[in-house]
This record gives C-alpha cells, structure tokens and sequence, in this order.
C-alpha cells in the first residue's frame, strides 16, 4: 500500500525527469560533439607550433581529449547534477511526507512496523532510480559502442554508464538522513536542488 501510494506520487515526475536527462545527454553528445570534433585540425596546428618540449611537458594527447569517453565524461557533469536533484528531491518527499504534511500519527497507529514502511519507501526510491538510470544507461552503451565501432560492450562502458545510478544511490542515501533528521520540511524540491548543487560543486572542485 505504501509503496503504490509512492510510486503514483513520484512516477510522473521520475517520467519527466528520465526525459530531461536523455534529451540533455542526445543534445550534448549527438548536437555538440560533433561540433567538438570539428575543431581538432585547429587544435593540432596550433599545437605543433609549439616546441616539441613543451608539448611532451603538458602532455597532449589528442586521441584522448578528443575521444568519447573523455568528452562524455564532462556532458555527465551536467546529467549528474539534474540525477541527483532528482533523487535527493524525491528521497525527501518520500521520506519526509508524513513529517511534512504533519500526519506521522498515521503510520504510528496502523499495523504497520517501521522497518516494513521504510523497507516499502526504499524499495519506491530505488525503483525511481531504475526509470532514470536504466534508459540513460543503454543510451550511453549504445552510443559508446557506436563510436568505437565495437560490437561489444566494455568494462569501461559498463564503469560509465553505472556512474550515475551509483551516483543517485549516494544522493538517495543523503536525501534520506536529511528527510529523517531534519525536524521541519518544507520544501523536498529546494532541499533536494540545494543538495544537488552542493553536490556538483564538490565534483568540479574535487574531480
């Protein structure tokens, strides 16, 4: 019961949010890469008119800053942040509903053990997190694959696509202790953008 409640109070919005990350992902990877690979023949020029010294001191290496992974890793900059407002803003609201919305006597007084209710709103953020993640993750591998021309998927595809259900995971986790510890809630979506930023700020301070 209190997983249904859940899921139909969050899918819509889990549904919105899968659509804003994959179009933000096919926008930078399909519409700007490449726009970003068009520009290594003036990369290169500029480069070799460097000392040889100088370049083997900074270590260029074009075939790795121009390659896929190394570009899709900053586009996950931009799909991490709005993963992770997702999920921390859902955790809250899930967690913190009766909080919020001042009805804890509710799940005191039915038949129902706390393990059990927590168990239930875990199993809706997780299954919040599988709407997200799964599309971009085969959207990422196929996109991988395509520009390697390989036909099979690697551990590294694999590490990367994980990245952000891992990274949701994480937030999930901060998103609960905040719903569980705070003593007033608000507002689930300015907590939850708040950590979301918080979060991208450390992971472009601390790559």
């Amino acid at each position: 019961m209190i997983y249904r409640f859940e899921i139909k109070r969050q899918l819509m919005n889990a549904l919105i949010w899968a659509f804003v990350i994959l179009a933000v992902f096919s926008l930078l990877v399909y519409g700007f890469y490449p726009v970003f690979l068009d520009c290594r023949p003036i990369l290169e020029e500029y480069i070799a008119s460097f000392p040889p010294g100088i370049a083997k001191a900074f270590g260029f290496d074009l075939d790795d800053l121009f390659g896929f992974e190394s570009y899709s890793g900053m586009v996950y900059l931009y799909v991490s942040v709005l993963g992770a407002i997702m999920i921390s803003s859902a955790a809250i609201s899930v967690f913190a509903r009766e909080k919020k919305e001042k009805c804890r006597d509710f799940l005191m007084t039915k038949p129902v053990r706390r393990g059990v209710a927590f168990g239930k709103k875990l199993l809706c953020c997780l299954t919040l997190i599988g709407i997200v993640s799964v599309p971009y993750m085969a959207l990422y591998l196929y996109r991988a694959c395509d520009s390697r021309e390989a036909h099979a998927v690697t551990a590294t595809m694999w590490l990367n696509a994980m990245s952000l259900p891992l990274t949701q995971l994480l937030l999930m986790s901060i998103g609960i202790f905040t719903a569980v510890f705070l003593r007033k809630v608000r507002s689930a979506a300015g907590l939850g953008m708040g950590i979301g930023m918080f979060a991208f700020l450390l992971s472009a301070v601390f790559p």
